[in-house]
């Protein structure tokens, strides 16, 4: 089985976002270059929604010109129809994906999933660097990828799934996690 990767927020051209989330200035630019170095043409990034806010068109081209192929699991910012996205750059647009992958049943959606029966991991983003710890806790099952937490790289999703922990694990949720 190829390498899969996992990203999501992107937050393209939304000039708010590096305030909320404390983001770098050039985000944009290290996703991109991050993207770019790191995934191949013949694997698949799941994107975990939230693609831009703004100029559809000018976001779009930029995820046309990134390698992979790349399905998005739509965020409360995706508010087109799943066959626009497909005619703009992406190769499947969905709510929410349900994977059989290393031994575990995984959902993947933009939000935590309230309904987690019969999965072992819901793996999802929405929340950024500030996160709710009660998602967390004591079922084991929801877990966040933030793309502030991991230098705005896509993350190998066999790595996210064996080693969630090290995602996880930062200043920001140690010290969440503790409160």
């Amino acid at each position: 089985m190829s390498k899969s990767w996992l990203i999501t927020d992107l937050h393209l051209e939304h000039k708010k976002i590096i305030e909320l989330c404390n983001r770098p200035v050039n985000y944009e630019d290290r996703i991109q270059r991050h993207w770019k170095r790191l995934v191949l043409p013949e694997v698949t990034v799941y994107c975990l929604g939230d693609i831009g806010i703004g100029n559809d068109e000018r976001f779009h081209e930029i995820i046309r010109s990134l390698p992979g192929k790349k399905i998005l699991t739509k965020g409360n910012h995706d508010r087109k129809s799943d066959s626009w996205y497909e005619s703009h750059g992406w190769d499947l647009c969905c709510e929410a994906l349900r994977l059989d992958r290393f031994g575990k049943k995984i959902l993947l959606s933009h939000k935590p999933a309230l309904h987690v029966c019969g999965i072992d991991m819901n793996i999802h983003g929405h929340q950024h660097n500030m996160w709710n710890k009660e998602l967390y806790s004591p079922d084991g099952i929801r877990f966040i990828l933030a793309l502030e937490h991991v230098n705005y790289e896509p993350v190998l999703l066999q790595a996210f799934i064996t080693k969630c922990e090290k995602y996880l694990k930062n200043e920001f949720t140690k010290r969440v996690l503790q409160s």
